[in-house]
């Protein structure tokens, strides 16, 4: 229990795309909030599985609101 604390303490974001059909967002959302219920969330509309290819410009944008 204490390395679950411990991670949770950690400050994470969740950048999904919306198209990935590898790590449906159905799932992937859901879980992550379980483990980080005040964590920020970014789905991305126009990416699938790999949204630095599928939109460069946003994923830079998200990572230094969460930095």
């Amino acid at each position: 229990m204490e390395a679950v604390a411990a991670l949770r303490a950690v400050p994470a974001m969740l950048a999904v795309g919306v198209r990935d059909t590898a790590l449906l967002p159905e799932y992937v959302i859901p879980s992550f909030r379980l483990s980080y219920p005040d964590a920020p969330v970014a789905e991305i509309p126009s990416a699938g599985h790999f949204p630095t290819e599928d939109a460069p410009e946003t994923l830079p944008a998200l990572l230094e609101l969460f930095l």
